[in-house]
């Protein structure tokens, strides 16, 4: 009887240890965590000691602070989409049809166009792919001008054979690098999303030394969310942005909080 009744107390000694650090995870944070990610692509995502997250950031925040704890992350956009293509982060921010590859999307968020930017005292124009030939020109690693069209074609062709009059970024300060390049006179022209372009301007002070020498209008892109279709965590998420994206478009919350970001967001709610 005293055995029976040392092993019973023995098992309930060893039961209550086992509990004790899974009661003491609950009660530090019961929340799920969710990976976003993304690179410096301010207004639209920010960097980490930005002011502001980044409008993508914030509409995920609002959609998912309630259920979920944010990890939000910035790298460079080839490790972003890594990252997410192998379930490392769940969730892909700013991502467009054409660099979507395997991924899902999201409803969009966003509409993008490329503008071309170059110092304030040049007189040059964009007028067409045409006009791009013979000049210097500043892209980002990994980046889509316009879904695989003449722009991405051109770029594409001066890769691969190497050609000088092509300075590719990298990292996550991707676009501050392109404008410092321009200054000093190492590149002719950056490519840019136009919002992300004007945005950075402003945040570096050089609105009077860098400008806008017109956009591709005849391609108009969209910006989503994405995620790995094989991360089931990544569809619920994406499946709540949806519904929180389509709910706000009608309130007209989401223009409202692009609007503080300087965004017009291009998109109108279905009638």
């Amino acid at each position: 009887m005293h055995r029976l009744l040392q092993g019973l107390c023995h098992l309930i000694l060893l039961l209550g240890l086992a509990a004790m650090p899974v009661q003491a995870q609950t009660a530090a944070d019961p929340r799920d965590t969710v990976v976003l990610v993304g690179d410096d692509w301010c207004p639209y995502n920010c960097r980490l000691d930005d002011a502001r997250p980044g409008f993508l950031v914030d509409v995920a925040e609002r959609t998912l602070r309630a259920g979920h704890r944010i990890d939000y992350q910035v790298t460079s956009w080839a490790r972003a989409q890594r990252l997410v293509r192998e379930h490392q982060a769940d969730v892909l921010l700013g991502v467009t049809t054409t660099e979507a590859e395997g991924l899902t999307l999201s409803l969009p968020v966003a509409v993008d166009v490329t503008c071309f930017f170059v110092r304030a005292d040049q007189a040059w124009e964009y007028t067409g792919p045409a006009s791009l030939e013979h000049l210097r020109l500043g892209v980002i690693q990994d980046y889509d001008y316009d879904g695989g069209g003449p722009l991405d074609q051109l770029i594409q062709r001066r890769l691969r054979i190497h050609d000088k009059t092509l300075d590719i970024a990298h990292g996550p300060n991707a676009t501050l690098s392109n404008f410092r390049k321009l200054l000093l006179g190492r590149m002719d022209v950056a490519l840019e999303s136009r919002f992300v372009g004007l945005y950075a301007l402003g945040k570096l002070n050089m609105q009077q030394q860098i400008k806008t020498a017109g956009c591709n209008a005849s391609y108009i892109g969209t910006i989503h969310y994405g995620t790995d279709p094989g991360n089931a965590k990544g569809m619920q998420i994406l499946e709540a942005l949806n519904q929180a994206i389509s709910s706000m478009l009608k309130s007209g919350e989401l223009q409202a909080l692009a609007r503080s970001y300087g965004v017009d967001i291009g998109i109108h709610p279905p009638r």
